[in-house]
């Protein structure tokens, strides 16, 4: 009699080799196993015709039939044309400040943390000599 497990037996196996692997389920769905026996399911699939690669999540913290259900989702959104990161960009926290988020506001707030490590004039020549490069 087989094991209750045994269709993830060949995952959990699954040892690092000199160079990242791919083992296959189905439905484009297979584990990539890196050097470093780092494990995560990976879900290939091709979008107007850009190949993309959509990361499902870690082995074992999910499990093979939880990879499944998430592809099995994920072609029925390229089904019908749609991206299947489009339901988790919004949810992503966002890393720029505020809508203007460019390098401008960035290096405003580098600016304001570093004006005493870095013993800027009073007059604050090498203030607009950054602000020229914005």
């Amino acid at each position: 009699m087989a094991k209750k497990n045994a269709p993830d037996l060949r995952f959990r196996k699954a040892k690092a080799k000199d160079k990242p692997y791919k083992i296959a389920d189905r439905d484009g769905l297979y584990l990539f196993v890196t050097p470093h026996e780092a494990k995560s399911w990976r879900f290939d699939y091709r979008l107007a015709s850009v190949r993309r690669t959509l990361t499902i999540g870690r082995f074992p913290e999910v499990g093979l039939t939880a990879a499944r259900d998430a592809v099995s989702a994920a072609r029925a959104l390229v089904a019908q044309g749609i991206s299947p990161f489009g339901p988790r960009i919004g949810t992503r926290p966002r890393l720029l400040p505020g809508p203007r988020a460019g390098a401008e506001t960035l290096g405003d707030g580098w600016m304001a943390t570093s004006t005493r490590r870095l013993a800027i004039s009073p007059s604050g020549t090498s203030q607009r000599a950054i602000s020229r490069i914005w």
